[in-house]
């Protein structure tokens, strides 16, 4: 389930050479008429992969000029037979279907946040970080770091509890503190937290939101918090499970490569 940390350019790289590898062992095959294919057969990416960027190439085989449909999306195959797409991910599951009118070929993807900052590392509390962040349940910095020693913020850490726990989250109608304007896009997670006991506000009625949490907690700590509650660890487990989630409520976008 867990992939080894390795750098983001290098999985790519990687990938890239393993997929165009199988490409074309099974065009030698299909070639040579050793290989016992079906109408329509998905090359690459693998059933099951974990994938940790936005975008990546699908690469079929199907009957030459014939008409097949991906995602419910028609499409024209070429004389040869190869069809190469370009997959747009979104973070979680995302499921692909290729069809004929005979045939039908699918795989499973899961789609994983990454950040620069703690791509060269090995340790534990990273997988749980890109995946509680896949989940939606913690995010990095806007220039797209995580900053794992940086000493959580109040207005994240009521954030990222409120999300946690499924708090019942309703958008104020008026300022939740001092501080905190009743436009400001955390604000309905604060409130929900304040309302929940998690956190209070200070004696002089603001929140405080840029101010340390206390305690020495760190964004990865505060993540490793999280990541040991059931109701997280059940949301994890709900990520990995490829039986269900995968339908055309999944379906991932697709485009055709120049």
């Amino acid at each position: 389930m867990i992939s080894e940390s390795i750098g983001l350019s290098n999985r790519e790289n990687m990938l890239k050479w393993a997929q165009m590898k199988r490409f074309l062992l099974t065009v030698i095959m299909l070639s040579l008429g050793t290989a016992l294919l079906a109408k329509v057969t998905i090359v690459s990416p693998r059933d099951r992969t974990q994938i940790f960027y936005e975008t990546i190439s699908l690469n079929i085989l199907a009957e030459p000029a014939s008409r097949i449909f991906i995602n419910d999306q028609p499409l024209q195959v070429a004389e040869n037979g190869q069809i190469q797409v370009e997959l747009e991910l979104r973070l979680g599951k995302n499921y692909v279907q290729v069809r004929d009118d005979d045939t039908t070929a699918a795989i499973r993807l899961i789609r994983v946040q990454t950040f620069p900052d703690i791509e060269g590392t090995k340790e534990s509390w990273r997988n749980q970080i890109i995946y509680l962040a896949t989940l939606g349940l913690i995010e990095g910095l806007p220039d797209g770091n995580f900053y794992p020693d940086r000493p959580i913020s109040r207005e994240e850490w009521a954030t990222w509890q409120a999300k946690a726990w499924q708090l019942e989250v309703k958008v104020p109608t008026q300022a939740v503190a001092t501080d905190v304007a009743v436009d400001y896009w955390r604000a309905p997670y604060i409130k929900a937290a304040l309302e929940a006991n998690l956190l209070t506000l200070k004696a002089d009625g603001s929140f405080g939101l840029d101010e340390p949490v206390g305690g020495d907690l760190t964004r990865r700590g505060a993540v490793a918090i999280l990541a040991r509650q059931k109701m997280v660890q059940s949301q994890l487990r709900d990520l990995f499970n490829f039986k269900k989630g995968y339908n055309k409520g999944t379906f991932c976008r697709w485009t055709i490569k120049p």
